[in-house]
């Protein structure tokens, strides 16, 4: 028999959940949310103005392209100097709780069949797989519910 509070797929999917509020609540409080949001925003911007100077094709507009995508990759690299930061934060503060997970519900043996093989997934999903979907979706609601308060200037 395997551990369960409620049901191992209700157990995986708020732990899934508070792990990804933890995640959200580290990254906004230690490592410098509000630089790499605004990095993060300047690179779209960029973006999309190189893409307007690309199809222009005149020889000033490639010129200003081309300086536009040297700044876009310097833009990167500040966002990437957090990332070793990031990483190890994670690792610490996630990798305990991610083990027991692990050895609490790998008895539970498949937790959710669905009719259906999605890429990469299948049809029939052990704790893992179900922690990672959880995940996934709990992460991109909650960068969306972020993304709205700092336009608001909520945050």
């Amino acid at each position: 028999m395997s551990f369960q509070i409620i049901s191992p797929t209700i157990d995986i999917t708020i732990i899934a959940f508070l792990l990804s509020l933890l995640s959200i609540a580290i990254q906004v409080k230690f490592l410098n949310w509000k630089e790499t949001r605004r990095l993060q925003k300047s690179t779209q911007e960029k973006n999309k103005k190189v893409m307007e100077l690309m199809k222009k094709g005149d020889e000033h507009s490639k010129r200003e392209a081309d300086e536009l995508q040297k700044q876009i990759m310097q833009d990167m690299q500040l966002q990437f100097k957090n990332m070793p930061k990031q990483l190890i934060v994670n690792m610490i503060v996630f990798l305990p709780p991610f083990m027991l997970i692990g050895e609490l519900y790998l008895s539970a043996g498949y937790l959710m069949t669905i009719p259906f093989d999605i890429p990469l997934l299948g049809a029939r999903w052990g704790w893992f797989k179900w922690y990672a979907v959880c995940s996934l979706i709990f992460g991109l609601i909650m960068n969306t519910i972020i993304s709205k308060l700092e336009e608001k200037g909520k945050i």
